[in-house]
């Protein structure tokens, strides 16, 4: 497993998990099991925050006027339009 940012790198380069030496499913960084262990922890860390009333991409507690209706605060949102209107440009 890479411990240092060349190791990083040299995995990524070669076409290999940067979590272990097995081939990287299409263009990511990781093996199918390293993708699918990152995606289910993701999962979690979304419905943990989400039930603690926390934006699920930052974590900050959801404003209560402001981001009412929402899981991600206004911070995000506006992160997420100005990457989705820079991507169609």
């Amino acid at each position: 497993m890479p411990h240092t940012k060349d190791s990083y790198w040299s995995h990524k380069k070669k076409g290999l998990c940067v979590e272990c030496n097995d081939k990287v499913i299409n263009r990511h960084i990781a093996c199918q099991k390293h993708l699918l262990s990152k995606s289910v922890r993701t999962k979690r860390l979304q419905l943990k925050r989400k039930q603690n009333n926390c934006c699920i991409s930052c974590g900050i507690k959801l404003h209560v006027e402001i981001d009412k209706g929402h899981v991600k605060c206004m911070n995000c949102r506006e992160k997420l339009s100005i990457g989705v209107q820079f991507a169609f440009n």
